[in-house]
């Protein structure tokens, strides 16, 4: 959905001293009004800028109030934006209703209280900011998750996936559909499934904040990837879980190097005392009397263990 990226206020009433008035009673919000005489030249208005309140008269020649706001209310960059309807003391249900229906978010009767319509005005610029800003806030975690350079993904509470960016897909193997048909725990080796499974029972009953693990996932060709996962909690403003953030880095390459470093330790250690033993066997060998034998072979037997 569009969000208004002005926020400018747009009266609109056939009547030039209701203009004047609703201005003077709309600047002291200290944002910019601007005043048309008809639902003509609100569309055009409209063509050249947004708006985030417009305060729109109900009974006008031309083009009405409703038909203003119906024709307004068609182009999706403007799907969003506040309506307040003026409208006489005379108006009935019906028209009320139509003015809902129209798009408008409230009514107000003429003559018009000043401070009423300041003051809703005001609450309908601060919920507009706050939408933008959060719209900008999601635009920005969108960028991050969708360019990150390790794998990231959205999960319910449960661990069943609800986004997965490219650099995940890569990592597993799959595509962004098969990856969204396979919940966590079927993704990794099949003899670590049913730890997986509980592991991700116990994040739903624990609710920790963060967790980190290693996991041995397996693409779709067989090969194993060795990968850390973090994963963060998301809760909503009661503090109810929401669902979850894992992070997923590749450490294939690190453990295959700790396991060459440990393989070559272990065949030098296994050569070293192969060495030895050879020198308790040349010792054996040795043209020594008895008690001198004995004493090099005690001492390099005593070496090797």
């Amino acid at each position: 959905m569009a969000i208004p990226v002005s926020g400018a206020i747009l009266v609109v009433d056939d009547q030039p001293e209701s203009l004047v008035a609703l201005r003077t009673v709309l600047e002291p919000l200290g944002r910019e009004v601007v005043t048309v005489p008809s639902g003509e030249e609100a569309l055009k208005q409209l063509l050249q800028d947004d708006y985030a309140v417009i305060v729109m008269d109900v009974r006008m020649p031309g083009l009405n109030g409703f038909e203003t706001v119906e024709l307004i209310k068609r182009r999706e960059r403007h799907e969003d934006t506040s309506v307040i309807f003026l409208t006489a003391g005379d108006a009935d249900a019906e028209q009320v209703t139509r003015g809902y229906d129209a798009g408008a978010v409230d009514y107000i009767l003429k003559p018009v209280d000043p401070d009423m319509l300041r003051s809703k005005v005001a609450m309908l610029l601060e919920l507009q900011r706050k939408s933008a800003e959060l719209r900008a806030s999601e635009e920005r975690f969108r960028a991050a998750f969708e360019g990150a350079p390790i794998g990231m993904g959205l999960s319910t509470v449960d661990g069943r996936w609800l986004e997965v960016n490219d650099a995940l897909c890569e990592l597993l193997g799959r595509s962004h559909t098969q990856l969204l048909e396979k919940p966590l725990w079927e993704l990794v080796q099949p003899a670590d499934r049913e730890h997986e499974r509980e592991a991700v029972r116990r994040l739903l009953r624990d609710r920790p904040l963060f967790d980190q693990s290693e996991k041995r996932f397996m693409r779709l060709d067989g090969e194993t990837v060795h990968a850390m996962v973090s994963v963060s909690l998301t809760a909503d403003d009661a503090e109810r879980p929401q669902g979850y953030i894992w992070q997923v880095v590749d450490v294939t390459e690190q453990r295959r190097a700790e396991s060459e470093r440990a393989a070559r330790a272990a065949a030098e250690a296994g050569a070293q005392t192969i060495g030895k033993l050879q020198q308790v066997t040349e010792a054996a060998l040795t043209h020594l009397e008895l008690r001198e034998l004995l004493e090099v072979l005690v001492e390099r037997v005593r070496e090797v263990f």
